[in-house]
Order: C-alpha cells, then sequence, then structure tokens
C-alpha cells in the first residue's frame, strides 16, 4: 500500500519499505520513528492525530494526491481498474504511488465500489465536477482521451454521457477540433435514444431512471444539455425534476398531444396550496391557464425544487410540507410562466395585507396614510376605437403590454398628505383635508416626490405612466368609462351641464370632493374620472400603430401627459381614453396627481410570510394571448 498512507500509530511497532522502479525495497520510515521519521519522497509527512480511516476528512488529510486523483475520475460514467490506474499515472508523483488505487476504491462515502468498477457517489460528484473545472485545458484533454480509451468497448451509453459530461465542465480552450466530431455524435445519439421512447430496445426505462440517479445532481451538464436530457428523464417515468432542466423542455417531453387549455385558480388552504377549477367566482383570485401538465417550481428554506404536475383530478395538490417556509412559486404549462414572490412589509409601509379588491399597502407620513393598490401585469388596447363617440384623433388604439406589475395610489393625492410632506397646502379648494392637492405643476410634484423620499428612505415613489394610468383606469374594461358607456355625477365628478354622448344633464359640483368619496373602479381606484386632472411621468406624444411593451412616452419634448378630466369638465374629456398636455411648470385649479411605486420588483422582496394574510399570488398576465407570456408577481 502507499507508505504515506500508513497510520502514525504503526510506525511504532513497524519498518516501513516500498517497492521501487527496480522492485527493490526502499525503506522509507524506521519502528517507533513516529511522525518525526524521514519523510516519504510524496506526499508530505502524515499529521500526528489523523481522523478514522472511514473518514473521507482524514484520508484526504493524509495524502494530498487524493483529491487531485478523485478530481481526474469526476467525468467518467464508471471507473474500473484499467482506468484508475490509467488516470493515477497522468503525474509522475502519483504514479509513484500504487496504494492510491486501493484507497480511492475503499473510500466511502465519496466512492462507491463494486467488484468490477467504482464512482464518484451522487452526494460528491458535482463538487468534483467543479475542481474539474479548474484543471488546466491539456490536462482535461488527456483525462478525456484515457477515458475514451479505456471505455471504447464499452458501448454508446457510456461514452456519450462521458463526453457531454466532459464538455459541460471543461475549460472552453479544451474543447479543441480533436473532440467536435465525438461530442455531436454523443449529441445525436442522446437525441436518437430520447426521440425513440420506449420503443428502444432493452430497460430505457431503467438506464433513464440510473442515469438520473447517479448525475441527477450536475446542474451544469444537465443545463447545458436540457433539451436531449428532457426526453430520457420523461422514460423514467418519475415526477421530481433534476435541477437544469428547462421547464419547456419538460413540458414538451412530458406534454400530452391533446392538452387542452384549461382556468384554474390557486387557493390557500391552511398550510397547503392547490390549485382548484376555476368556476368564475367573483373576486376569486389569482387565475390561471394551464395546457395540460404543469411544471411546478417551488423555493423553500431547503432551496429550489422542481415536480411534474399532472392536473387530472382536483384539488392538484402544490409538492409541499409547510407553506409558511414558501417563499416563491414558479408554474409553467405550455406557453404561460407564472412566477409568485412571498412578500415582506417593507420598512417604510405601516400595513401591507390583502382585502376584497386584493393586496394593498399603506404608507404613512406623519400620521396621514395612503393607500396603494398591486396592479397586476397584463395586456389591454390603449387609445380609443374608432368608433367610440366623441373621441379624439390623438387617441389611436394600440395593443400594450405591461410586463411588471407596480403599485399605484387608490386614490389622488390628498392636501393632507402633501402638507405632511411639505408643510403647505397650494390648493383652492380647502374645506376639506380630504380633498385632493390641486393647483400644483408637473415640476412642485417631482419636487414633493423627492421630499417624500427623503422622509420615508427606500421608498420608490413616482409617478405612473400614461400606459400604466389607462391600464388602471379600465380595470379590465373596453368601454369609454370603467363603469361603462355612460357616466352621472353619482359615479364621476365633472360638469354634469355637458353630459357625453348624449347622456342626461346631471348635477354640477362646481369644485372637488374629498378623495373615495364616488365609488371605485373593479380594482379598488377612485375617481380615476373627474375630481382633477392627474400629471403622468410620460412626455406627450403622438401614439404608435404597432404593439407597444411598457412605453415610457416620447423622449424628447417638453408637455406632460394629464389624464382623467376633471370637477370643470364635460363627460366627454373624462374618458378612460381622453389625454391632455401641458407644460411641466403649468398649475391650474384642476391639476393634481396620483402616486405610483415601482416596478414591482424594486418594492418586494422574497421573505418570510407576512403575518396577515396567506397569499396574494398574482399572474404572469391579466389576460394572457395564445403568444407566449411571462413576468414576475408577488406572494404575500
Amino acid at each position: 500500500m502507499s507508505p504515506a498512507l500508513v497510520p502514525a500509530e504503526a510506525l511504532r511497532y513497524t519498518e516501513l519499505h516500498c517497492l521501487d522502479g527496480a522492485h527493490g525495497l526502499r525503506a522509507l520510515r524506521a519502528r517507533n520513528a513516529g511522525t518525526a521519521a524521514a519523510a516519504p519522497v510524496s506526499p508530505p509527512t502524515v499529521p500526528a492525530a489523523a481522523p478514522a480511516a472511514d473518514s473521507p476528512t482524514g484520508a484526504v488529510s493524509r495524502h494530498a494526491l487524493l483529491p487531485a486523483l478523485l478530481t481526474r475520475l469526476a467525468c467518467c460514467v464508471r471507473v474500473e481498474p484499467g482506468l484508475l490506474r490509467a488516470l493515477r499515472r497522468l503525474d509522475a508523483d502519483a504514479a509513484a504511488e500504487p496504494g492510491l488505487e486501493a484507497i480511492v476504491w475503499s473510500y466511502a462515502p465519496v466512492v462507491a465500489a463494486g467488484s468490477r468498477f467504482c464512482e464518484i457517489t451522487p452526494a460528491y460528484v458535482a463538487a468534483y465536477r467543479d475542481r474539474f473545472f479548474a484543471l488546466a485545458a491539456a490536462e482535461q484533454q488527456e483525462i478525456l482521451r484515457r477515458i475514451l480509451d479505456a471505455h471504447a468497448w464499452r458501448g454508446r451509453s457510456t461514452e456519450s454521457a462521458e463526453l457531454l459530461i466532459w464538455q459541460a465542465h471543461a475549460r472552453q480552450e479544451a474543447v479543441s477540433d480533436e473532440f467536435v466530431a465525438r461530442i455531436d455524435e454523443a449529441r445525436d445519439w442522446f437525441a436518437r435514444f430520447g426521440a425513440g421512447g420506449r420503443s428502444v430496445l432493452g430497460d430505457a426505462a431503467g438506464y433513464a431512471g440510473d442515469l438520473f440517479h447517479r448525475h441527477g445532481d450536475d446542474r451544469a451538464w444537465i443545463a447545458a444539455n436540457s433539451p436531449l436530457l428532457a426526453p430520457i428523464w420523461a422514460l423514467a417515468g418519475v415526477d421530481d425534476i433534476p435541477a437544469g432542466l428547462q421547464p419547456a423542455d419538460v413540458a414538451a417531453a412530458r406534454q400530452r398531444g391533446d392538452a387542452v387549455a384549461s382556468t384554474w385558480r390557486l387557493q390557500q388552504q391552511n398550510d397547503r396550496f392547490v390549485l382548484l377549477p376555476d368556476r368564475g367566482e367573483a373576486g376569486r383570485w389569482p387565475t390561471l391557464i394551464l395546457e395540460g401538465g404543469v411544471v411546478c417550481g417551488l423555493r423553500t428554506d431547503a432551496g429550489w425544487r422542481q415536480r411534474w404536475l399532472e392536473p387530472c383530478a382536483a384539488p392538484l395538490t402544490l409538492p409541499l410540507a409547510h407553506a409558511a417556509k414558501l417563499s416563491e412559486i414558479a408554474l409553467d404549462s405550455g406557453r404561460r410562466h407564472y412566477r409568485l414572490l412571498r412578500l415582506q412589509r417593507p420598512p417604510w409601509a405601516k400595513e401591507l395585507a390583502r382585502d376584497g379588491h386584493g393586496l394593498y399597502l399603506d404608507v404613512d407620513c406623519n400620521g396621514v396614510v395612503q393607500r396603494f393598490r398591486w396592479i397586476d401585469p397584463g395586456e389591454f388596447m390603449m387609445g380609443s376605437p374608432p368608433d367610440e363617440p366623441e373621441r379624439r384623433e390623438n387617441e389611436v388604439q394600440h395593443p400594450v403590454t405591461l410586463s411588471r406589475g407596480f403599485w399605484l395610489a387608490d386614490t389622488a393625492c390628498t392636501q393632507a398628505f402633501w402638507q405632511a410632506v411639505t408643510g403647505n397646502n397650494p390648493s383652492r379648494f380647502q374645506d376639506d383635508p380630504g380633498n385632493p392637492v390641486e393647483s400644483v405643476s408637473w415640476d412642485e410634484v417631482q419636487t414633493f416626490i423627492g421630499k417624500l423620499r427623503r422622509r420615508l428612505p427606500g421608498l420608490p415613489a413616482r409617478l405612473p405612466t400614461e400606459a400604466e394610468w389607462e391600464y388602471a383606469c379600465r380595470a379590465g374594461t373596453t368601454t369609454p368609462f370603467s363603469f361603462g358607456d355612460q357616466i352621472t355625477p353619482d359615479r364621476v365628478n365633472y360638469n354634469g351641464n355637458y353630459p357625453y354622448a348624449g347622456g342626461k344633464i346631471g348635477r354640477y359640483r362646481g369644485q372637488t370632493v374629498p378623495v373615495a368619496s364616488l365609488p371605485a373602479n373593479a380594482w379598488g381606484l377612485y375617481e380615476m374620472h373627474g375630481n382633477v386632472w392627474e400629471w403622468c411621468a410620460d412626455r406627450f406624444g403622438a401614439y404608435p400603430t404597432g404593439p407597444q411593451v411598457d412605453p415610457q412616452g416620447p423622449r424628447t419634448g417638453d408637455a406632460r401627459v394629464l389624464r382623467g378630466g376633471s370637477w370643470c369638465i364635460n363627460g366627454r374629456l373624462v374618458r378612460s381614453a381622453c389625454r391632455r398636455r401641458y407644460e411641466p411648470d403649468r398649475h391650474y385649479v384642476n391639476f393634481g396627481f396620483r402616486l405610483a411605486l415601482g416596478p414591482g420588483e424594486q418594492v418586494l422582496s422574497p421573505a418570510e410570510p407576512v403575518t396577515r394574510k396567506g397569499l396574494a399570488a398574482e399572474p404572469t398576465t391579466r389576460r394572457s394571448r395564445t403568444t407566449e407570456s411571462s413576468s414576475t408577481a408577488p406572494l404575500a
């Protein structure tokens, strides 16, 4: 055996010799020499107190060459004695230590060995493959040559797996022209095997299960070959998905050809999350469109795991033992991706909870509270259709996608909130501190936002974009108003002497009314129509005719956008699509604003559960199209 691996205690009673290259004996340690004996040529002296023989730490500490040899074995599917010897002889120091082979063979639990071959166990293989990447490119190439030479007789399954594992962990410069053709052949073999499915001769399911049992923890290899490996994983007939397999590849491998889209809703039931068929119950949220099976990803304190779910029965329980430990859910089905995150209450928020309209948070400044509603990402038609009565030419209708959710104040900024931040009140109508602040310019609003941010560090306050404003105002509707085709002064504060499109003449109040005194729209937002014009972040510009994603308005120009109409405006100008523009320094008695926070990911972070409620799960898009969609939303 290797002289460096003889325990120090044994040296008190033995004389240690080793065969030299000429088959003679070479004295290395004298009896009773202990740890002070002359050190062998390789490796350094044995530690005085070595750990137990079956301890990986102990074996490594006794022999510095052992980790290097194990690293050379990292990309092998199996290691026979001949291959082990070939890899040991890769450098002179290890070549002089034949006892390393015996140590490797019995090196549990890092190595599992049988009578004919050994291998690094699944629990350790990823770590040694990470070490393999640090080797020089020339050494990586020589290791592959010796592996391929030793396994030339084994057949394509072993060779193909080792080639792709090696490629996933080798340096880029190591993958030279010498190996490119062999790697391409390996990829072709895996593609044919996966495409053949269960019609492949032999135990295809057994091979697939064994492959992923032994190498399923190698995320780099799996991620680099996800399209090839997903069909083979499907042959194994298991539902736990190895890390690295892409959801789209898993779905393509497992999805039935007759999958039909159906609507489900996610619900928390005690300590479980379940998917239930959606029956159109009002207020039930979130609703998810699933096409056949689902790739369910869950992040807990224990890490990230994925599992395939087949929605054949309801309720469909997500594979999670304790909902309280959950921080993220990802659901992939068909061309739709849903990602839900658990939130903690930000330090600048007084409260984070849910009510009948959904998720909200309250911001307190000097005792004055402003509530914000979570607005889901989604798609809508911005502008007005050509047949909408009394529309304006600058309302060209076009599709808009908002890929990220955001928070929007449920009311216009009140005089009380303005005064709590600035210490003054510029408004004309000061009969009620709950009236919206008015007579403020766009520039003055920016100054206000800056002061608010300084008072509440971390608060991402801003004005909404014009697209965000109209999306929230419509609240899923396509009619001129979020309330339908007509309005009355009982719903909207406008000049009732000038109704919309032949409507009845109604009351004209002649001033603003307190916020939240008129009915909210379907998303819990008050006075989006009328009361005060609301400044938006955008510069004013002509609409494009094609689809837009997260539009921000033109980059140049002076005039800024106002939306919503006001208390002194006719019915035509309080429509959802109506736009107005003014210079940013203008302030009139009917100009106000509504705050936004976000985008959502800047406000929300995965964390421990909110104590008030369980989930505020929001979908990728409120109304998904047939095209692929993906975005992020909160889970609180």
